[in-house]
């Protein structure tokens, strides 16, 4: 959803200016504005940053500020406050402000001075990530590339640079990196890479040298031929078995990534796209059709949530949880489930349930790191030599760890 407010507030201001010698488009304007305004409910600044940095540069390059009234900036701007404020204004008094302090003191800040959540990396680690995960665009991008220079002039060139330069370098100098920060910039790259191929005969694009021709093929190939490999070795490497089905189909992906890579290496790129949209194809059938499903360490929470419902003794537990704060197990587990810390987790267990309350029986999760301080608690309490109903072991792929986990019951306290 953020991707698509981005596209379609850049979408509107690409077309205002480009025309922006002609005549106004209020119509445009709207949809810009609307389409940044719901950027911010969806994900605060970023949208912003995307579309202002845009603008800047814009401004910048061409030295002319005067074709901004054509997004009619004032009107623009009380629209874009409408929209925006009540949503601000609420989550203000709902949290006395609690919530601004976490989402930008805490969150944001956090991000860009530091890796948060272990996903801290230096500079350049998006366009090395973009190699892989923004394929097969970075072949055809590579191909495109000397071109590039001669085209700098092009409206169409130029607004898409100014699109992706600017933004791109924030994410890079930003500590926190995730590879998906950089998905605003991705289609306006598949922009510049279609504009400038389409503008060359696939005799240009063959006079290319062969250096650069067989880097572009390589870009190709190579991610086709790692995918295939993952598909084999993540089932062993997370203690399972390889998805046979998604093994199988990944091999055959190899035969239209060949022939792609064959025909990129001559420079014939319109000739490598659908070869390279049937090696696509057939690795998301394989990976997230049958390998990714297969990997059961790693969806933790919905095997947490099954366990809990299994041993708790009641059809409605009560759950307090400690070391796994995961978004996908609270709402798995229920809005009402209880994220506390060691200490509290285990008060929680050994809380007497309320009148009328007795029918829903208390399940404690403890993350194996907080386990110790957990038990001590409740060693502290009298409760010595407890032990969890079940363990669950897995792997959280936010942040690369392997977890452990106790399912604990209130009732055994008492036995």
């Amino acid at each position: 959803m953020l991707l698509a407010t981005i596209l379609a507030a850049q979408g509107a201001l690409a077309r205002i200016w480009l025309d922006r010698e002609s005549g106004r488009h209020p119509r445009l304007a709207a949809v810009f504005w609307v389409a940044l305004a719901l950027s911010v409910l969806i994900k605060g600044p970023v949208g912003p940053m995307v579309v202002g940095l845009a603008l800047i540069a814009l401004c910048a390059v061409q030295r002319q500020f005067s074709w901004l009234k054509r997004l009619y900036p004032l009107q623009g701007g009380i629209a874009f406050a409408l929209m925006v404020l009540p949503w601000f204004v609420a989550i203000y008094l709902q949290t006395d402000g609690a919530f601004f302090d976490e989402a930008i003191g805490k969150d944001l800040l956090a991000k860009v001075g530091s890796g948060q959540e272990s996903h801290g990396a230096p500079p350049l680690t998006h366009l090395a990530a973009a190699l892989v995960t923004f394929w097969p665009l970075p072949a055809f991008a590579v191909l495109a590339l000397p071109t590039l220079m001669r085209s700098l002039k092009s409206p169409v060139v130029l607004f898409a640079l100014c699109w992706i330069l600017p933004s791109w370098a924030v994410f890079e100098l930003t500590a926190t990196k995730l590879p998906h920060y950089t998905l605003p910039l991705l289609p306006t790259i598949a922009l510049v890479a279609a504009v400038l191929l389409s503008r060359h005969s696939e005799g240009e694009t063959r006079s290319l040298s062969r250096a650069w021709r067989y880097a572009a093929a390589g870009l190709l190939a190579v991610p086709v031929a790692g995918v295939v490999v993952a598909n084999f070795a993540a089932g062993p490497v997370l203690g399972t078995w390889p998805s046979p089905p998604g093994a199988m189909i990944a091999v055959l992906a190899l035969l239209p990534g060949l022939a792609a890579m064959r025909r990129l290496a001559r420079g014939a790129a319109a000739a490598a796209l659908p070869p390279t949209l049937a090696a696509g194809l057939l690795l998301i059938v394989a990976t997230w059709g049958f390998t990714l499903p297969s990997l059961s360490p790693m969806w933790i929470s919905p095997r947490l949530a099954a366990q809990v419902g299994t041993v708790a003794g009641c059809a409605d537990p009560l759950v307090a949880n400690s070391g796994f704060n995961e978004p996908s197990y609270i709402f798995l587990q229920g809005t009402d489930t209880r994220p506390l810390s060691a200490v509290d987790t285990a008060a929680f267990l050994l809380e007497v349930p309320q009148p009328g309350a007795t029918g829903r029986c208390r399940i404690a999760v403890v993350e194996g790191r907080e386990e110790a301080a957990f038990l001590a608690a409740l060693a502290e309490s009298g409760r010595a030599n407890v032990t969890p109903a079940t363990r669950i072991q897995g792997f959280n792929i936010n942040g690369g760890k392997k977890l452990d986990f106790g399912i604990y019951r209130a009732t055994d306290l008492n036995e």
